[in-house]
């Protein structure tokens, strides 16, 4: 049997030319989904495992086998030191041996990961895969479903505002834009001004890189960073009764605004991946008919937007009610109902991943529509491993982990995806008679 070896430039060439179209990604995502609650057990995705790598941090190990589509393992590296002005001794982790120290550097294309995709019948690896990027990947695909399925706006959207700047949002931003053309305006906002007197020089660096990309892609939609230094009353109370009421009679053409609460105001869909732990919204800035997309908090301590807005959808799309009852702080909070609060996004889809309209429904009768995703549980032990660290460590594994630790199934599908694309166009190295 022969492998084939998919490095990030063959895994970026299959993306950035579309070889794998969008509606097939998403469809194929939908069908998964659909599995996921409907026949649980024909997925296998048990508990990942953790090796200490001493000096260099940790490997996670995480398998995964779904029937009909095939198994895969991804392997993840989560560095010790990820800040760039540590050194580390290579052989005792020790401090400032500008002899023996090596600098750590840490990818702004994420973490070092790996996806071996095997042969179900045999058990022998077929492809593996650089994964640094296929996280963000399909998280996008699933919360662009999700966005497709519950998006109430009367006239098509104009709006996309994002909170973050790291790859699950770039990605959230090329797919929603490619999927909803009418898009003219899409502000990412930040906690800092993009200039260089910045106090905190890596986040608007980065902001900035998307918004370059994003430009070069989208050349006719506007495109702009919104910091939030300009922000005014952010001090008042908002206790949800109060709801952002915009004049949208010029929605068609596109807005400067000048603060977070005037971009928000007029957001057909607004889209958080970020760590935060406070709300970074108030309910009185979103519309009603406004679609969110919520994918970065993962613990019971994490908040990106406030219980009020939480409140105001009739039903809340999760990928799994358990996880989402265990993790989602934002939930947890709003005390909801798991059976009755919570619609599973594959309960929306039928086997073939086609909308099916009395759930859909059901979801759209609130003010607002939200998507919250989670992913799976952290292993206690990793947990317990993690939270030794020191703080920074700690800061910097909140914000890498949401683009790492989601459903591991899910590589399975997108790892089949890469590789019978990548062998109907030849992209790879091949070696022949591997096994």
């Amino acid at each position: 049997m022969s492998l084939r070896i998919l490095s990030a430039a063959n895994v970026e060439q299959l993306i950035a030319r579309q070889m794998i179209p969008l509606s097939e990604l998403v469809a194929e995502t939908g069908r998964v989904f659909h599995r996921l609650s409907h026949d649980p057990l024909s997925i296998s995705n048990p508990d990942r495992s953790s090796v200490s790598m001493h000096a260099h941090g940790t490997l996670l190990s995480m398998p995964a086998y779904v029937s009909g589509i095939g198994a895969s393992v991804k392997l993840v590296a989560v560095p010790k030191y990820p800040n760039e002005s540590q050194t580390i001794s290579p052989l005792d982790g020790n401090y400032g041996n500008q002899q023996t120290a090596r600098r750590v550097r840490i990818s702004s294309s994420g973490l070092a990961a790996t996806t071996i995709v095997l042969d179900p019948s045999s058990g022998v690896p077929k492809c593996i895969i650089n994964a640094r990027q296929l996280t963000a990947l399909r998280t996008a695909a699933g919360s662009l479903l999700a966005t497709q399925l519950l998006l109430t706006t009367s006239s098509a959207p104009k709006t996309l505002v994002l909170f973050g700047a790291g790859l699950q949002i770039e990605y959230h931003a090329e797919f929603i834009l490619s999927a909803f053309p009418s898009i003219h305006s899409c502000y990412l906002l930040t906690r800092s001004a993009p200039t260089a007197a910045t106090t905190n020089p890596n986040s608007v660096p980065r902001a900035s890189r998307v918004c370059a990309r994003l430009r070069e892609a989208h050349p006719a939609k506007r495109i702009s960073i919104v910091s939030r230094v300009n922000e005014d009353g952010d001090e008042e109370e908002d206790d949800g009764t109060s709801v952002a009421k915009p004049d949208l009679s010029n929605r068609h053409k596109p807005l400067f605004p000048r603060s977070w609460r005037e971009a928000c105001s007029v957001a057909d869909i607004l889209v958080f991946a970020t760590p935060s732990t406070t709300p970074l919204v108030r309910s009185s800035w979103i519309r009603a008919g406004a679609h969110l997309v919520l994918v970065g908090s993962y613990t019971p301590d994490m908040h990106e937007v406030p219980t009020s807005l939480i409140n105001r959808a009739s039903r809340v799309v999760v990928d799994s009610r358990d996880h989402s009852m265990r993790e989602a702080g934002e939930l947890i909070a709003a005390e909801l109902n798991p059976q009755s609060d919570l619609v599973e996004l594959g309960e929306l889809v039928d086997p073939s991943g086609n909308p099916v309209l009395g759930p859909i429904h059901s979801a759209r009768t609130g003010e607002i529509t939200i998507f919250k995703s989670v992913g799976l549980a952290i292993q206690v032990s990793l947990w317990n491993f993690f939270q030794k660290k020191v703080v920074f460590f700690f800061i910097f594994f909140l914000s890498v982990l949401p683009t790492t630790i989601f459903f591991i199934w899910q590589d399975v599908m997108i790892g089949q995806m890469l590789l019978e694309r990548a062998e109907a166009l030849a992209i790879g190295t091949v070696i022949q008679d591997f096994d």
